[in-house]
């Protein structure tokens, strides 16, 4: 399988997304097992730490 690499445009705001709701007091397993996906992609990951940073 073939993974197209994200604009990162797109990668940012969906970054932004999850620092939304990674931040809630409650988060369910799936979500977090769905961030760890989300993140396996270097762009995403990439676009999540420079969030972090700031």
């Amino acid at each position: 399988m073939t993974v197209v690499p994200l604009a990162p445009a797109i990668a940012a705001k969906e970054a932004r997304e999850w620092w939304e709701r990674l931040g809630r007091r409650s988060i369910t397993a799936d979500e977090l097992l769905a961030f760890r996906e989300w993140r396996k992609r270097p762009e995403n990951a990439e676009a999540y730490e420079r969030l972090v940073k700031r």
